[in-house]
């Protein structure tokens, strides 16, 4: 996960435009210029938010070690913020389609880890979810 934090902050830091970027920065407009327009009121304030959340994994993981936390709501949706990120951007790279999602991931495939990768994510967001949801069964709120 350390590592994967790794390099979403240096795609969601750098200048340049890559597949991940653009899937994690989408034009919310089809007209270019409406586009340039909104991403100049809000690119920065986004980024930020997207840094913050990646900050808050890496605070809560530290640098060595396995980690048992307990995080307050703020911070886990903070967390869920950067998950959602680090499934787009693995999901890219690997040119996920909505059938490979539904699939174990092929032992033999040289990207079967980072499909473990990406299906783990998905299970710890969907976790992280259940747990926040005051109205999922089997919590305690």
């Amino acid at each position: 996960m350390r590592h994967v934090v790794s390099e979403i902050t240096q795609v969601i830091s750098g200048e340049g435009t890559t597949d991940v970027h653009d899937r994690l920065f989408p034009d919310a407009f089809d007209d270019p210029e409406e586009t340039r327009k909104y991403n100049a009121l809000v690119q920065d304030e986004l980024r930020t938010h997207k840094l913050r959340a990646l900050d808050t994994i890496r605070n809560t993981l530290g640098d060595t070690g396995r980690v048992n936390a307990s995080l307050p709501p703020d911070e886990a949706h903070l967390w869920l913020t950067a998950l959602t990120d680090m499934r787009l951007a693995l999901g890219v790279r690997l040119e996920v389609s909505e059938e490979d999602m539904g699939r174990e991931p092929d032992p033999d495939d040289p990207n079967a880890p980072a499909f473990a990768v990406l299906h783990w994510l998905g299970w710890l967001q969907e976790t992280m979810v259940e747990k926040l949801d005051p109205y999922s069964e089997g919590t305690d709120s």
